[in-house]
């Protein structure tokens, strides 16, 4: 049966059956074994496990090291790959970092006892899952850190001189992460495309925010068609939540608990062995996560993966390993999650000199690392808030002219327009769910609605707003959306609802939207209304049609940043909040006396979540001690709150 775990390779002639009743069938081929004990591993250096040539069976590898301190063994954990070639292949079907290969994420290690991974909690680790080949077999570990790695010791157990079918399916393990998880996408574990079964999945996450962990949908397409996928607790075993404990059972299971790092996050990992039930696919799989919490929004976790499965050959190109600095978890010094989590504390205290000092360093240190351009964005950002604006426009030209299809690039671009001509404005704006804004009285946001057809994900819209008529609403790229607009055209923007999950009065689940998601869309818009005081008013808006669960809505939420290039308006307890405004209440002339102050929370009390806007880099677009508002009380059948600032620009 094509659902054995271990196949029948000659259908009982040789090679090793499935079942206990079949050890007493004669079988051809015979065992052998390639070992070595007590290597170094040199630095930037490979080393070679096994090269067997002919036809043959891997059943398992065994490895250990012996690396003293705790930075050695997280090195030797993580900067050390490990990957296998089948059949003189040019590209690994194998590239993993070897911790990860044997079960645990982050360097780290535990026991461990599951159908595929056997650990002994001192690094004593077992794979045993079958990798077949034809002509010849390559397994090698890879050396990416600046020191040697010492004790390295190995056995490969294979059958050879076996008989194989004509269309075998090559074992594969692919590892990929996202730090964090993109705020407009989710996390790809797999994308495959041939014949094949998937058998299983190692997931490493890091959370900084307190609370629960990430619980999120896990999502398979087969062939192109969706299959209804669990949520993250019952993917791995668990239900209500995960358990701080470790648990191993033989398919699915938390091998390491949930340990606090020395900044506060919190690490886990977990498995799920597909077995002794693979999903089979004939043509593609594909296989993503999201990243969210229980009613929660979005979260900026950062997530580590690894694909286990079986497929025809060719395989697809592997996405390359991410650098070194980025593949060491949080706690490790020369990480580079560390060295955005040391900015982002520092700027949090608003300690600049700090902040800009760690940024300089993560330049210096990785120039040609991706996140660069952010950098020198949050470096440029660093000195505008610390009163030190001069620098600020050479760090934008220089992202422009070296990264020039960054997001950072467009970002600086914004900056550099705003710096041109006096009186205008960058801002950005986001609600729980839907809003409309208004400039001195005239609608610059009309109503947004969900089912309407809106930009790709990360489109940021420019509207450039006249002291009487809309002039403009284009995309990054100049592309006019949506096409032939008429002039003065009322263009919907959306924000994704909070929840995409919909309950009736009785908290039964009513409806599920598969077009929203708690990610919401933001979007920074070009505004330019002269110089001179004016009034900002936002109707926040909950605008869902059916009834919802209030309590986890938080309806009518506002998050605003004013930037007029010599100070930022950031939301606050000055700003002025009604559900019941009257008419005329977003223009000028209308009086507030009667209104109430808003209600702030600062971002403390609410951790990473979906209020914070992440760019590609890991940072927040903003300072982190911007705050959010709301009214005094949460709302009841009404679900707009109206709020009303004025400023000057």
């Amino acid at each position: 049966s094509n659902k054995n775990f271990i196949p029948d390779y000659v259908s009982g002639e040789g090679g090793k059956t499935a079942h206990m009743n079949g050890l007493y069938l004669p079988q051809k081929g015979r065992s052998a074994e390639i070992s070595d004990l007590h290597k170094t591993l040199l630095a930037k250096k490979k080393l070679v496990l096994g090269d067997i040539a002919g036809t043959g069976v891997i059943g398992q590898i065994y490895l250990t090291h012996w690396n003293h301190t705790d930075e050695g063994r997280i090195l030797a954990g993580r900067g050390v790959i490990l990957r296998c070639f089948w059949d003189g292949e040019e590209t690994p079907s194998v590239e993993v970092p070897l911790n990860d290969f044997f079960g645990i994420g982050f360097g780290k290690d535990r026991r461990l006892n599951s159908m595929v991974w056997q650990r002994d909690g001192t690094y004593h680790m077992h794979f045993s899952l079958p990798m077949a080949f034809r002509k010849r077999a390559v397994v090698e570990l890879e050396n990416l850190t600046d020191k040697d790695l010492h004790g390295f010791y190995w056995s490969i157990e294979y059958d050879r001189d076996i008989s194989l079918p004509k269309d075998i399916e090559y074992f594969h393990a692919q590892y990929r992460q996202s730090h964090p998880v993109p705020k407009n996408a989710s996390h790809t574990v797999l994308d495959a495309k041939g014949h094949g079964k998937y058998v299983g999945t190692i997931w490493s996450v890091n959370w900084l925010n307190a609370g629960c962990p990430p619980e999120n949908a896990f999502n398979f397409f087969i062939d192109g068609q969706s299959v209804n996928g669990q949520n993250s607790e019952d993917y791995f075993g668990q239900s209500w939540g995960f358990k701080s404990g470790v648990f191993n059972m033989l398919c699915v299971g938390q091998s390491l608990e949930m340990e606090k790092t020395d900044i506060g996050s919190t690490q886990m990992s977990s498995y799920r062995v597909h077995l002794p039930n693979p999903l089979l696919f004939q043509e593609s799989l594909h296989f993503s996560m999201d990243n969210q919490a229980y009613n929660g929004g979005y979260r900026s976790d950062s997530y580590d993966t690894v694909a286990f499965w079986y497929q025809s050959h060719p395989h697809l190109p592997f996405p390359s390993l991410p650098p070194l600095e980025e593949l060491l978890p949080i706690q490790c010094a020369k990480s580079y999650s560390r060295g955005l989590w040391e900015i982002y504390s520092a700027e949090k205290t608003r300690d600049f000199e700090k902040a800009l000092s760690k940024a300089e360093e993560l330049v210096r240190n990785y120039p040609s690392n991706l996140k660069t351009p952010d950098v020198l964005y949050k470096i440029a950002s660093i000195h505008e808030e610390s009163g030190n604006r001069s620098e600020a426009p050479e760090n934008y030209r220089q992202i422009i002219r070296e990264w020039p299809k960054s997001e950072a690039a467009a970002d600086a671009k914004d900056k550099l327009w705003l710096q041109e001509k006096p009186g205008r404005l960058l801002m950005t704006l986001v609600t729980p769910s839907g809003w409309t804004a208004y400039l001195d009285g005239k609608e610059i946001i009309p109503p947004s609605s969900i089912f309407q057809e809106i930009p790709s994900w990360g489109e940021k819209i420019h509207y450039r707003y006249g002291r009487s008529q809309c002039l403009r609403l284009s995309q990054k790229d100049g592309a006019q959306f949506p096409a032939n607009l008429p002039p003065g055209a009322a263009i919907p923007i959306i924000v994704n609802p909070y929840s995409s999950t919909v309950f009736d009065t009785e908290e039964n689940i009513v409806q599920w939207n598969d077009n929203s998601s708690s990610i919401m869309r933001l979007f920074t818009l070009r505004l330019e209304p002269g110089a001179g005081e004016h009034l900002l008013a936002v109707a926040a808006t909950v605008s869902n049609d059916i009834p919802i669960r209030l309590e986890s809505q938080m309806p009518g939420g506002m998050i605003c940043v004013l930037d007029n290039g010599v100070r930022k308006l950031i939301t606050d307890g000055t700003w002025r909040v009604s559900d019941n405004p009257g008419v005329n209440w977003q223009r000028p002339s209308t009086s507030d006396e009667s209104w109430e102050e808003a209600t702030v929370y600062p971002n403390e009390q609410y951790g990473d979540t979906a209020w914070f806007w992440l760019n590609p880099g890991g940072f927040r677009k903003f300072p982190g001690y911007f705050t959010r508002i709301w009214g005094k009380t949460l709302l009841g059948a009404n679900r707009t709150l109206c709020f009303r600032k004025k400023f000057q620009a």
